[in-house]
C-alpha cells in the first residue's frame, strides 16, 4: 500500500446519520506504519453485479491529510433502495462497493488492485402465534408472546400482538417485535396469515434496525360445523314457541352447539322467524354462522347470518333473524315448505383456541 500505509473502508449499509442513504467512509488504520501525515485523493463508487458504476463520488482532500485513526467520507453517499429484493444494486442480496485511491504528486511506480469481502452471519426464525378470541380483543390490548431459537445463541425474541385504536382512523392489527441481545440485530420480518384451509396469505414486511418493529406470523385455530335442521309443520307452529336443536361436532374436542328456531310474534309488527345459536365451551368461541333454506329443489337460499368478529363483548347465545317473515313463507310454500317442511342448512365457524404455538422452523 502507499507508502507502507494500512486502511479500513467503513461501510454503514443503514447509514451513519440518515438510516435511507447509505455511508461509506475511508479511514487510515491506528497503528499503522508510513508517514504521520499523508495526503491522498480518493474516489466512492457502488457496483452493479457486472462491475459498473451505478454512483460514484470524487474526494479531493486538497491541503487536508489523513493522519493515523482519521477518516473522511460521505454519510448520505447513496439512498437505499425502496424494494432491496427487486433493486440491481443488492442483486443476489450482495452489496459491491469500490474506493480507488491516488497521490497527485510524484511518481506512479505500480498500479494494484486489492479485493475485500465482508459476510455478515444470519440466522433466520419462523414460528406461528395464535391469538385467542381476537373478535374480542380490547382496543389497544397487548396480547404477549415469547420465542427462543434453537441455535446455541438461543436469541430470544418478544413483542405484542394488539388492536390499536385511535379516534377518527380505522381500528389497525398492530405487532411489536424486540430482540434482546447486545450482538445481534433484527434486520428483516415477513407476516404472513394462515387462512382456515392452512394456506399462507402475505400480510406484510419490513426492515428494521435494532430498535425498531416488526412483524410476526399469527394463525387463529378455526372448526367449522356445517349441519341441517328440519322444522316440521310449520304452518301450525305458535307464536315464540321453540323448537330446539343440539349439535355435537365430531372433532377431538366433541363440541356442543344448541338452538331454537321460533317465530318471535309482537303486537304490531311482522311475525319474524328467529334462529338462536349457543356453544357449550369454555375455551372455544362462535365466530360465524352462515344459514340457507334449503327449498323444494334441494337448493340452498341465503337466509341470515351471524358474525361476531367486530363485536367488543363476547355473548353466549346469538340471535340471527331470517330474511324471510313467516307469512312470506307460507305464501310460497310450495317452494320454501314442501310438506309444510321448514329446513334449514347452517355452517357455523368456530374458534377453538391455541392450535400450535411453538418454534416452526429454524434456518441457518
Amino acid at each position: 500500500m502507499m507508502q507502507q500505509t494500512s486502511w479500513n473502508l467503513h461501510l454503514y449499509p443503514r447509514g451513519s446519520e440518515d438510516p435511507d442513504f447509505i455511508a461509506l467512509f475511508l479511514k487510515r488504520c491506528d497503528n499503522c506504519s508510513g508517514p504521520e501525515k499523508i495526503a491522498l485523493n480518493f474516489e466512492l463508487s457502488i457496483l452493479d453485479a457486472n462491475g459498473r458504476d451505478l454512483e460514484s463520488e470524487k474526494i479531493e482532500l486538497n491541503d487536508l491529510e489523513f493522519q493515523k485513526s482519521a477518516s473522511h467520507g460521505i454519510s448520505d453517499f447513496f439512498e437505499r433502495p425502496k424494494n432491496i429484493r427487486e433493486d440491481r444494486v443488492f442483486t443476489l442480496d450482495i452489496l459491491r462497493v469500490r474506493c480507488t485511491m491516488w497521490i497527485d504528486e510524484g511518481e506512479v511506480d505500480k498500479e494494484v488492485l486489492s479485493y475485500a469481502k465482508t459476510r455478515i452471519g444470519h440466522e433466520k426464525i419462523s414460528f406461528i402465534n395464535t391469538i385467542e378470541s381476537f373478535a374480542t380483543l380490547k382496543p389497544n390490548l397487548k396480547i404477549t408472546f415469547d420465542v427462543t431459537s434453537v441455535s446455541k445463541d438461543a436469541l430470544k425474541l418478544s413483542g405484542n400482538v394488539y388492536v390499536r385504536s385511535e379516534p377518527g382512523s380505522e381500528d389497525e392489527v398492530m405487532v411489536e417485535i424486540s430482540l434482546d441481545s447486545q450482538n445481534a440485530h433484527l434486520i428483516t420480518c415477513q407476516i404472513c396469515m394462515l387462512n382456515s384451509a392452512g394456506k399462507e396469505v402475505e400480510c406484510g414486511e419490513g426492515e428494521v434496525d435494532k430498535e425498531d418493529l416488526s412483524y410476526a406470523k399469527t394463525r387463529i385455530a378455526l372448526e367449522n360445523i356445517s349441519f341441517i335442521n328440519t322444522i316440521e309443520s310449520f304452518a301450525t307452529l305458535k307464536p315464540n314457541q321453540k323448537i330446539t336443536f343440539n349439535v355435537t361436532s365430531v372433532s377431538k374436542d366433541a363440541l356442543k352447539l344448541s338452538g331454537n328456531v321460533y317465530v318471535r310474534s309482537e303486537p304490531c309488527s311482522e311475525d319474524e322467524v328467529k334462529v338462536e345459536i349457543s356453544l357449550d365451551s369454555q375455551n372455544a368461541h362462535l365466530i360465524t354462522c352462515q344459514i340457507c333454506m334449503l327449498n323444494s329443489a334441494g337448493k340452498e337460499v341465503e337466509c341470515g347470518k351471524i358474525d361476531t368478529r367486530n363485536d367488543l363483548c363476547r355473548k353466549s347465545t346469538l340471535v340471527a333473524p331470517l330474511n324471510f317473515e313467516k307469512s312470506n313463507l307460507l305464501d310460497e310454500k310450495h317452494e320454501y315448505l314442501p310438506n309444510d317442511k321448514l329446513t334449514l342448512r347452517c355452517e357455523c365457524t368456530l374458534s377453538t383456541g391455541i392450535e400450535f404455538q411453538s418454534i416452526e422452523e429454524t434456518f441457518y
